[in-house]
């Protein structure tokens, strides 16, 4: 009798390469973690810590330019650290750092930290910390994941985000040099578009019909955005999250609408595949079905995934206007007036984003039914 569940040990093959990529994951992790050298700003390990504690009283400024009185404990380090890098390594440094309960403003530093320090009139003082290992770490954890556990998908995954980041990566810099953020952010998304697509799914008449349908849908809901940007009351665009400055309103216009763009691919291209797939493969069932019933059927499909898909484009804005909500609140500022300023551009994002799904749907099973010729059923399907 056949067990159901039995687990079947991976092969030589595959255990040499489940070896191979977990040694290369972390020779790289060790690269990244002893790569100190390749910086050209003093880095500390922090070797020892005391820490002392007392309870001090502020004046805090508040919204509408109030102020009030509030105790909170604050915590002193007094550090030692050996730095790591540059003509003086293994110079014994010692540094002092404060932070209260809040880490608004302060960090609360562990040893074994790597940190930045600059020397200044008043002797050495930290300027931030070396998290560059642990962004990696993070990252290898994930690709390793997706690569043990999908495979050859998996490794195609890894390969897009590469692609995309580098992608970004460019618009920005382009963007740094005076080039139009809108012109710039169209084409990141059309290539970015392409690439994850032949890559998921291969080059093939799916892969261009949902890249089709992507960017129409990209496209329709981009414009509903400028159109209600057109008609919409003056912004206060001063709460926008890393808005340049200064700036005209074209300009953040122009840096709202890139967003909405860019957001909207990632909101679509798994709808645009799966709804697309879809009406082929029921195509390929029911050659003669018609378009009202071919809509009908997929829509079943859609029903599955429409609702989840909005609700984590939900959480993630939520997610994104969490910490600047408790940063806000623990600074005194009213609570109606952070959900007015601050997560209005959220709620952009995700309206814009929900939209783009539920469009996604209909535009996906149009762009399959016309430009998809049915395929014959073969013979033993008859």
């Amino acid at each position: 009798m056949r067990k159901i569940g039995t687990w079947n040990p991976p092969d030589r093959k595959t255990r040499i390469k489940i070896l191979a990529l977990l040694i290369f994951s972390l020779a790289v992790f060790l690269f990244v973690y002893n790569n100190a050298g390749e910086y050209k700003t003093p880095i500390v390990r922090v070797t020892k810590i005391a820490r002392s504690s007392k309870t001090v009283t502020v004046k805090q400024t508040l919204a509408q330019g109030k102020t009030r009185k509030i105790s909170r404990k604050e915590t002193s380090q007094k550090i030692t650290a050996v730095r790591v890098n540059g003509s003086q390594k293994g110079t014994v440094l010692h540094l002092t750092n404060s932070y209260d309960a809040t880490l608004s403003y302060q960090e609360n530093y562990h040893v074994g930290n790597f940190l930045f320090v600059k020397k200044g009139a008043g002797g050495w003082t930290i300027t931030g910390q070396k998290r560059d290992y642990i962004m990696v770490f993070v990252l290898l954890l994930l690709f390793d994941c997706l690569i043990l556990i999908t495979g050859k998908e998996g490794f195609y995954t890894v390969v897009g985000l590469a692609v995309n980041v580098g992608i970004y990566f460019y618009t920005i810099f382009e963007y740094t040099k005076g080039r139009n953020l809108f012109t710039l952010s169209i084409l990141s998304v059309v290539v970015s578009a392409c690439v994850i697509l032949v890559l998921i799914n291969g080059f093939n008449r799916i892969s261009a019909v949902s890249i089709a349908a992507t960017l129409i849908t990209c496209a329709a809901v981009t414009g509903i955005a400028a159109l209600a940007l057109s008609i919409s009351k003056d912004i206060q665009y001063e709460f926008m999250t890393f808005l340049p400055e200064p700036y005209t309103t074209k300009q953040a216009n122009t840096a709202l609408i890139s967003e909405v763009l860019v957001g909207c691919l990632g909101s679509v291209v798994d709808i645009c595949v799966t709804m697309t797939s879809s009406s082929q493969e029921i195509r390929h069932r029911t050659p003669s079905i018609r378009p009202k019933e071919l809509f009908l059927s997929c829509r079943e499909v859609a029903d599955d995934i429409m609702g989840t898909m909005i609700n984590i484009m939900l959480l993630t804005n939520v997610a994104a206007f969490l910490p600047i909500y408790v940063i806000s609140v623990q600074n005194g500022f009213d609570i109606f007036t952070v959900i007015r300023n601050d997560f209005f551009f959220d709620a952009v994002r995700f309206l814009t984003g929900s939209i783009a799904i539920v469009l996604a749907i209909p535009i996906s099973i149009v762009a399959a039914a016309y430009l998809m010729p049915a395929e014959r059923r073969l013979s033993h399907d008859s």
